[in-house]
This record gives structure tokens, sequence and C-alpha cells, in this order.
């Protein structure tokens, strides 16, 4: 697919991997990592869920981002620049 008025298909194929992957172009948040580790830390047995929690909520990642936080009462300093 291309991206409207771009001419490059590259961009669209990038924006569609990083969904797949869990990663958002906004704001830089990498959805994937911040649920890994949530739930290495507090609930590992859910990692196994992370593909199936992200591709239910896709599109709407900000929110279950923010479930899980408050969940686990995990805040954005736990989890921000954590390379595990």
């Amino acid at each position: 697919m291309q991206v409207p008025g771009t001419g490059d298909f590259a961009s669209t194929s990038e924006a569609a991997h990083k969904q797949v992957r869990g990663e958002a172009a906004r704001g830089g948040v990498n959805y994937r990592r911040e649920l890994e580790i949530i739930y290495t830390r507090n609930c590992p047995a859910r990692l196994k869920n992370v593909n199936a929690l992200l591709s239910k909520w896709r599109g709407k990642e900000d929110s279950l981002l923010r479930k899980v936080k408050r969940k686990y009462n995990v805040k954005d300093r736990d989890v921000a620049g954590d390379d595990g």
C-alpha cells in the first residue's frame, strides 16, 4: 500500500512492521517492550499473551498500557529507559 502523496511504499511497510512488533510511532512508545517489562516483573506467566493482547488492542495500545500499568501499580518511571 502506498502512503498518499508520498509515492513511498517503504513508509507504509515499515509502519505495518512496527505495528506487528507492537511498536508505536506515536511518542516513540514501544508497547511490546513496556508490556514485557511489566509482565516480567509482575506476572511472568502472561508474557506468552503479549502478541495476542497487542493484536486485540491494535489501535488502542495506549489504553491497554494504561490498564496494565494501573493493574500492577506501575509508574512511567518504573519502565522508562529500562533495558532489562
